[in-house]
């Protein structure tokens, strides 16, 4: 791989040897568990990738969130990629999250909203009631509770407990801070949030 920035990595859940980055410079795969990398962004050479995501359910499926051109999908481990739905063909996708129960369900975080797809990316439909105006930067879903949703935003943090039907915004002080990244720890309850200029919160959001 040659030196460039990298946005984001995913690992197919099945087949751990086998990744995929997301880069300045377009789509990397690896089939040996990093020692060498190939270009892999046949289909979506127009673009490049801004957030990776892994199917669940099925081994060699992978979806990625482009500057512009919407979310694409591999069935082929990351070699080459199709559109994933019309509806966010023209949209910056800053980040993706397929559902951690290996449902259908795929949650993408835009500059205009959160869009949800409730068939594996074959059509979206927006979903950012209670949402302010703001560029979603990360999405976490609670693998206990996969109606359970987090998403970090240029405005803080937000929660849906209804398959993000609607959406309020954390009650703590600390999560109005601009985040960047987020992860959720199903066995403590906590939820870490990368921000930009404030480090790392870790937070313990009430179920």
């Amino acid at each position: 791989m040659p030196t460039l920035a990298v946005f984001s990595f995913a690992v197919d859940p099945r087949e751990p040897e086998v990744a995929i980055a997301a880069t300045r410079g377009g789509v990397f795969q690896t089939a040996d568990g990093g020692a060498l990398w190939r270009q892999s962004s046949k289909g979506m050479e127009k673009t490049f990738a801004l957030a990776l995501a892994a199917d669940r359910r099925e081994a060699g499926v992978f979806y990625a969130a482009t500057a512009g051109s919407g979310v694409f999908q591999s069935a082929d481990a990351g070699l080459t990629w199709k559109p994933a739905g019309r509806e966010l063909e023209r949209t910056v996708v800053r980040c993706l999250a397929a559902d951690p129960a290996g449902g259908d369900s795929l949650y993408a975080g835009t500059d205009g909203g959160i869009f949800i797809s409730p068939n594996r990316g074959k059509t979206w439909e927006r979903r950012s009631s209670g949402l302010p105006r703001a560029v979603v930067y990360a999405l976490a879903v609670d693998p206990a509770d996969t109606s359970r949703i987090f998403a970090g935003t240029a405005a803080g943090i937000f929660e849906s407990r209804d398959a993000a039907k609607s959406w309020m915004r954390l009650d703590v002080p600390a999560a109005r801070a601009q985040i960047t990244a987020l992860d959720f720890d199903p066995s403590t309850g906590r939820l870490l949030a990368g921000t930009f200029g404030h480090g790392v919160l870790v937070l313990h959001p009430p179920r």
